[in-house]
């Protein structure tokens, strides 16, 4: 058998009995940011560390508060994005991270913070399925919003050059 051969046969061992399902997390980053803000330990004590300086000071002081909510954004955007992934690469086989998508893909208004494939056992698609509506009732109201979906064809996950 030569080795393109042993490939292909390869590849449809690995996809038999399994799907391939994307997941992405939007975000309404004004929604966050504002989460972010309220409930962030760093920029709390920016806040009071502001408070005890002269006026002019604030001035310049409270644009730096402005680039850590920024910053702090996207850290919890990326926190939530890997908690969510990681629990959710428990039930694949294989599972990768892909480039994020624009607002000109998508056509939403919400940024894409997350762009994921995982290849699931059929056996195991419900229980992936029921993960992703726990993950999305953790997330509730805070801008952050996941859609699964599939099954595609397992393009991300064969090889067959």
């Amino acid at each position: 058998m030569g080795s393109s051969e042993e490939k292909i046969t390869s590849s449809f061992k690995l996809l038999k009995d399994n799907e391939e399902w994307n997941l992405k997390i939007y975000c309404d980053d004004n929604k966050l940011k504002q989460q972010v803000s309220q409930n962030n330990a760093a920029i709390d004590a920016k806040r009071k560390e502001i408070k005890e300086l002269p006026t002019g000071r604030q001035f310049f002081e409270k644009k730096k508060i402005d680039n850590l909510i920024e910053s702090e954004l996207e850290n919890e955007k990326n926190r939530v994005s890997d908690q969510v992934h990681e629990k959710l690469k428990e039930y694949s086989i294989h599972a990768d991270v892909k480039k994020n998508w624009t607002k000109d893909v998508t056509g939403l208004k919400e940024n894409m913070t997350w762009n994921s494939v995982y290849l699931l056992p059929q056996a195991k698609v419900g229980s992936f399925l029921e993960e992703v509506k726990s993950q999305e009732t953790e997330l509730g109201d805070s801008g952050l919003r996941i859609e699964a979906s599939g099954p595609w064809p397992a393009y991300h996950f064969s090889n067959f050059s």
